[in-house]
């Protein structure tokens, strides 16, 4: 798990931290001072702050216990996920939005080079984070699924017999965490 040669956990935390730095300097030196509404302003500012604490709080610590103190790759790999999950939810997409709405009453332009860098890092955060946040929720509901219904089901093709008297389908081998009926 390495990205540029650096470790993917110690990249999300690098990462999402000059993010949340960068958002916070935004608001700070320009966002504020913007001719936008009031509330456009004002969310700006809370989700800055919620990034600010997901990050500290939850995403942080997940990140350095993926990268450091992880005894086996399932446990390394969980917590990756579970960080990137609530950067993304808390911070990575809620932002976007934001700073998607402040581009369009810019008439598509960026006030400020520092807008522009702060849209593309909150794009490229939730677009990354979205997907695997997907895919991880994907592979925990499949492996629920997978517990509570059972082992597969085999299936025929047409061009095979039917099941009947004289011709069985195989029965598929039971995994060691699946009950014996179904």
């Amino acid at each position: 798990m390495h990205l540029f040669k650096l470790s993917v956990p110690l990249a999300c935390l690098l990462y999402h931290f000059i993010l949340v730095i960068i958002t916070l300097v935004n608001y700070i030196t320009f966002v504020r001072y913007q001719n936008t509404a009031q509330e456009l302003r004002t969310a700006y500012l809370a989700f800055s702050v919620i990034g600010i604490i997901a990050y500290g709080t939850c995403s942080a610590p997940l990140f350095v216990y993926a990268y450091k103190y992880g005894r086996t790759w399932s446990l390394r790999l969980g917590r990756l996920l579970l960080g990137i999950a609530v950067m993304f939810l808390f911070s990575s997409l809620p932002m976007l939005v934001i700073e998607l709405v402040q581009l369009l009453l810019f008439d598509c332009k960026f006030k400020h080079p520092l807008d522009g860098m702060c849209f593309v890092l909150h794009l490229i955060a939730a677009g990354v984070g979205g997907c695997i946040s997907w895919f991880a929720y994907l592979r925990a509901a499949a492996r629920c699924l997978q517990n509570w219904r059972g082992p597969e089901r085999q299936i025929t093709d047409e061009a095979e017999n039917m099941p009947n008297k004289e011709f069985q389908l195989k029965l598929v081998k039971r995994s060691q965490l699946q009950p014996q009926t179904i």
